[in-house]
């Protein structure tokens, strides 16, 4: 049975975006990969975009914490440190226009993507243990907030995505169970929905009463409130672009 014109129409609209994007992006990244080609500032700028965002906000969320000046304190300290600058530049790492590493083995990447997903999952359950011990001093009820819940359910997706990490690592062992590329893919797709519920949490973080009570003033919370959101939107134009041929 032939697809109805509309759907044809649909599919070759969807093509025609596709073709424009990943020329761009194959634009951009012979930019930066050909020694000859003198990358410009405009270039290199945009790619250095989702790491400044990443320092911006490590930095103020760490400064307004003040760790160690009380046991929550380092609740957002290690989950901003976690989330936002680990498990952020891991994945940059895989970045066609914004990764530090583009012309290094993509086997060298994958270790210091593992190494760094690895920190960031210590730190979030140390993070984790910290406002569980809060909650129970305080004689304060768990999991009341989405935050809260979303938060748990995203320490949930890091174990996961830790463990298909370490299936990639021994393919042959696996073999049997998962196809080498299937298991690729889908660790990319858990991974960046990983990601996407993360940068979700650190949203409605900002929305928490101890955040309104010490954040500098309103333009700083704005400021603040795109930072996820920016971060967000990189890593799914990443995703969309590594796996463009799987999806269309």
């Amino acid at each position: 049975m032939k697809p109805s014109k509309g759907k044809r129409k649909l599919r070759q609209g969807m093509e025609d975006i596709t073709s424009q994007f990943q020329k761009v992006i194959e634009h951009h990244t012979e930019k930066i990969n050909n020694p000859e080609v003198t990358v410009s500032r405009k270039t290199i700028m945009i790619g250095a975009i989702p790491h400044l965002v990443v320092l911006a906000l490590t930095c103020y969320i760490v400064w307004m914490a003040r760790p160690a000046s009380s046991l929550f304190s380092w609740h957002p300290t290690l989950m901003c440190v976690a989330f936002v600058l680990l498990m952020s530049e891991s994945v940059f790492l895989f970045s066609q226009w914004s990764s530090p590493a583009m012309k290094t083995p993509r086997s060298t990447r994958a270790r210091w993507h593992w190494l760094l997903q690895t920190g960031a999952a210590i730190m979030a359950f140390t993070g984790l243990a910290v406002i569980v011990a809060n909650k129970f001093i305080a004689g304060k009820p768990h999991l009341t907030t989405w935050h809260a819940q979303l938060g748990m359910a995203t320490c949930v997706m890091v174990l996961g995505q830790l463990t298909g990490g370490i299936m990639q690592w021994y393919p042959d062992q696996v073999k049997a169970c998962f196809r080498r590329v299937t298991l690729k893919r889908t660790h990319a797709f858990l991974g960046t929905a990983t990601y996407a519920l993360s940068m979700t949490v650190v949203f409605l973080a900002l929305f928490s009463t101890y955040f309104l009570n010490n954040v500098m003033s309103e333009g700083v919370w704005y400021l603040c409130a795109v930072c996820p959101v920016t971060l967000l939107l990189n890593v799914m134009l990443q995703f969309f672009y590594n796996y463009i041929k799987t999806l269309f």
